[in-house]
């Protein structure tokens, strides 16, 4: 009976340990045009928090999907090279492990760098051979 009792226990504690990580995100990135952005980074984050949790890069069709996520509140930030970033809350919980989010839409940065100006000049010290 201690065996049966012990086990049982066993089995229960595994049920929990491995059905604890089932929530899924999913959601695209677009740009202005409705074009998608490939390679988007994507990262999530609890919410009130700063370490990430999870994160990921967009498809060449601009679509992206983070699994095994734990149920509770997160942040979800989207950022791409030359494109301000964008961030939304949504959670995971047992009415919602698939959580299809609307298509991100990144707007066009507007600070990018247009040149850049070398400029030269004489040394200070001039050190010359046997003089």
């Amino acid at each position: 009976m201690k065996k049966f009792i012990s086990l049982l226990a066993v089995s229960l504690f595994l049920n929990i340990f491995c059905f604890g990580q089932n929530g899924q995100v999913n959601g695209n990135v677009k740009d202005n045009s409705n074009q998608p952005i490939p390679y988007a980074t994507v990262q999530i984050m609890k919410s009130g928090g700063s370490a990430i949790i999870k994160a990921t890069v967009s498809g060449n069709n601009g679509s992206f999907q983070i699994s095994k996520i734990d149920n509770g509140n997160y942040i979800i930030d989207i950022s791409s090279i030359g494109f301000e970033k964008q961030s939304t809350l949504f959670t995971v919980d047992s009415a919602h492990e698939i959580i299809n989010l609307p298509d991100f839409t990144l707007i066009a940065a507007k600070n990018i760098l247009e040149g850049i100006t070398v400029s030269t000049g004489k040394k200070f010290i001039e050190v010359k051979a046997d003089k």
